[in-house]
């Protein structure tokens, strides 16, 4: 059972973000353009008092217009447009992002980890995640089984997986030399009433 304003609270911080982000971009793009701007109104013969507002207004135009060239006939496709226009629609590529940010949000250290557990179960499932979100996933969920949720067979088992679904990679050998150490240490004794 997904906490509807808790899944609403992170979709909506990822928009921010994305927004942000674009919008930082452009900004950046738009002052690197300032000086040519204010060499091409001056080619253009604007009056001198009226080069650099002419140049402040025409490089973030000039920005604004190519980027929604390139959004909608470029590489990115409408589609994506569509999204940046109207970041109020969830589409199908938010899913992994949003139980990402969820997720993190209950691994905090007043979060919830069962909750957690669970949203990072699902994270690996849904069919927008990456190989980099299902790597993410089992690394968090090794550390819930063996740290806060206290199951220590859980957590071989997911150190198993990461060996055998990352096979070479650092992440792999890591997860092997973690699971020899955990085998060749006797189970925590279970508390006496």
């Amino acid at each position: 059972m997904i906490d509807e304003a808790l899944y609403e609270q992170s979709l909506e911080r990822e928009r921010r973000r994305k927004v942000f982000d674009r919008l930082s971009f452009a900004a950046l793009v738009a002052t690197l353009l300032l000086l040519p701007f204010y060499g091409l109104m001056t080619l253009l013969e604007v009056d001198r008092e009226w080069r650099w507002p002419a140049a402040i207004v025409a490089a973030p135009l000039f920005v604004a217009v190519v980027g929604l060239v390139v959004r909608v006939f470029g590489r990115v496709g409408a589609g994506t447009a569509m999204a940046f226009l109207n970041p109020g629609r969830a589409n199908k590529s938010t899913v992994a992002s949003a139980l990402r940010a969820e997720a993190n949000l209950c691994l905090a250290p007043d979060g919830d980890p069962q909750r957690a557990k669970e949203l990072l179960q699902r994270l690996r499932k849904v069919s927008d995640a990456t190989r980099a979100d299902e790597l993410f996933a089992t690394h968090r969920l090794i550390d819930l089984y063996l740290g806060p949720l206290q199951d220590r067979d859980r957590g071989m088992s997911e150190l198993r997986r990461l060996a055998d679904r990352f096979p070479g990679t650092p992440d792999a050998q890591g997860a092997l030399t973690a699971l020899a150490s955990l085998r060749d240490q006797p189970p925590p004794s279970e508390p006496t009433a």
